[in-house]
């Protein structure tokens, strides 16, 4: 019994740390980025360091995440802040296990398509209804019934930081209509 308590006392130190986490970085990406931070980006780059933070988490959920870099990836870069940037794919991947099965995949995917820079991100999970894909978006919201220990806040983070850097942010069906896939088009450097 007492490692049943200690168990669930880790547990919800997990869940608070993870809401502080969010809550700085949701902080972070709504305040108007300093024009001296920017700078050219790498998306593939940043989709492998994004990886390798959350591999705590992919452990934890005995997860794997594919990378698929195109061989149209050639040049997607994108100008902009780093560090926002590196939030915005580590939420996209940290949703994505967070939400899809103990023991799934989750698809990563990066692209160049004419002048746009593509990441894309597919999960396994239930994934969301075309009727509250926008709302995912707004702070702090959940879908009705979610389980996990979600904050409500990473897809608000995304859609921030995508919107700071002039990309546009769409949410689909994932591959065989299975979980969601989540798309950020930037403007190519």
């Amino acid at each position: 019994e007492r490692d049943a308590s200690l168990k669930r006392m880790l547990h919800g130190l997990d869940r608070s740390v993870h809401l502080a986490e969010q809550m700085l970085a949701y902080s972070r990406a709504t305040v108007p980025g300093d024009a001296s931070r920017r700078e050219r980006v790498e998306l593939e780059n940043l989709l492998r360091e994004a990886a390798e933070a959350i591999q705590p988490r992919l452990q934890e959920r005995r997860c794997t995440v594919d990378v698929a870099v195109a061989p149209t990836a050639a040049g997607a870069a994108v100008i902009g802040d780093r560090q926002k940037l590196l939030s915005l794919v580590t939420n996209l991947l940290d949703n994505a296990v967070r939400y899809g099965p103990e023991g799934g995949r989750v698809q990563a995917e990066v692209r160049r398509d004419g002048g746009a820079a593509v990441l894309a991100v597919a999960d396994q999970g239930p994934g969301i209804p075309s009727d509250l894909r926008e709302r995912v978006f707004e702070s702090y919201y959940r879908i009705p019934g979610t389980v996990g220990s979600g904050s409500g806040l990473g897809l608000a983070i995304v859609k921030n930081v995508a919107e700071e850097h002039g990309a546009r942010v769409e949410i689909e069906d994932g591959p065989g209509k299975r979980g969601a896939r989540v798309v950020v088009r930037f403007r190519a450097a």
